[in-house]
């Protein structure tokens, strides 16, 4: 057997060690200075983006339970229903329709999509109807 010389790095096919993990997209590599302020801010900007909706949910509610009065001016505007509508707009664009295909199709004991998409607006024209009906009497 011939003897491998050692003379630099190993092709990527030679590797001996196991590969590293795949990193999540959007998150930047930390800048090349090696300071300890430098890793620690990193470290801190990407448990933020990680973990950003359950902090932000957690800080709302400090925030909402220590300074009320802000909340209180608020809940008299119509500023709430306009939120609600932009938060269901912009997680609706997020959404990937295939990955919703999928799921239904991927559940076996689940009634069909039709289902799922027909019965909100049915029950609402339901209770709509006997709401009418009860309110005209």
């Amino acid at each position: 057997m011939a003897e491998i010389e050692a003379s630099g790095p190993l092709p990527e096919t030679m590797s001996t060690g196991p590969s590293a993990p795949a990193k999540p997209t959007g998150i930047p590599d930390m800048p090349k200075q090696h300071g300890l302020c430098h890793k620690i801010v990193w470290r801190v900007i990407n448990f933020v983006r990680t973990y950003f909706l359950p902090l932000a949910l957690v800080t709302a509610i400090l925030f909402g339970a220590l300074v009320p009065w802000p909340g209180q001016f608020l809940a008299k505007t119509p500023l709430k229903f306009i939120l609600v509508f932009l938060i269901f707009l912009l997680q609706g664009l997020g959404l990937n329709a295939s990955e919703i295909k999928r799921a239904l199709k991927a559940c076996s004991v689940c009634p069909p999509a039709w289902y799922w998409i027909t019965w909100p607006f049915l029950h609402v024209c339901r209770v709509s109807c006997v709401e009418s009906s009860l309110s005209s009497e």
